[in-house]
């Protein structure tokens, strides 16, 4: 995870969250990096200090509220330096694997089962630096799938409370993958935004995104090339 911190050129700033998808990869929403902002990466305590943005990649599509930045962002200390009691070394990851839940596959199938939420909502009255960011994890139930009148691609409205710095973070599944990237609240118009749904953007557009720009981040390489290329995994290895 990283606390993302943007300057739009109008002056607004904008607190999000991101994620590690392999290879310094970091997924994020659009609306935190979009609008020609100067980003600004905070790592986690395995990886403290400013990360650098090399290179954003966006839709085509402007109501896709995703990014993809390619980044300097690591985590060879934790791989290779830290122990965890009870778990093998080989268990360990430094990146979030993506659910292959396509948009044509996706039913209500994931309906009541539970997924973790994370992002950097300020916490009011805590005490702490504004230079070590705290991660906040939230247990979270999919309460529904829903096509947004305003936006391609199915959602996931989420039972947690949508609270801004959650924007761009992850939804992950209790399998251990990727369900979605937080996007947005649905509210009523002159209602509080935490009185509305939080509801997270489907992969299928981040795996477009991947294979547009031809990047194949660690193990989420092995879908892209099956799927969207129509590579088995056998016949790659004998290229």
């Amino acid at each position: 995870m990283v606390q993302i911190r943007s300057e739009k050129q109008n002056g607004q700033h904008v607190v999000g969250a991101g994620f590690h998808i392999g290879d310094g990869y970091v997924v994020t929403a659009r609306h935190v990096v979009d609008q020609g902002a100067a980003v600004s990466l905070l790592g986690g305590p395995h990886n403290w200090g400013k990360k650098s943005v090399r290179k954003s990649f966006l839709p085509s599509d402007p109501a896709v509220d995703l990014a993809l930045l390619e980044t300097d962002f690591n985590l060879e200390a934790y791989m290779t330096r830290t122990t965890i009691v009870g778990q093998p070394p080989e268990d360990k990851v430094d990146h979030v694997p993506i659910g292959a839940h396509l948009d044509d596959w996706l039913g209500d199938e994931l309906v009541m089962t539970k997924a973790l939420l994370m992002g950097y909502p300020p916490i009011p009255l805590a005490r702490g630096s504004s230079d070590y960011p705290l991660p906040v994890a939230v247990e979270a139930e999919i309460n529904a799938v829903i096509d947004r009148r305003e936006a391609p691609h199915p959602h996931f409205v989420v039972s947690t409370i949508p609270r801004h710095g959650f924007s761009g973070g992850p939804l992950i599944s209790q399998h251990d993958v990727l369900l979605g990237v937080l996007t947005v609240s649905l509210f009523l118009a002159g209602q509080p935004v935490e009185l509305g749904y939080a509801a997270a953007l489907s992969v299928e557009p981040l795996w477009n995104l991947l294979h547009e720009n031809r990047v194949y981040p660690a193990s989420n390489a092995e879908f892209l090339r099956e799927v969207y290329d129509g590579i088995e995994p056998e016949q790659e290895t004998l290229r």
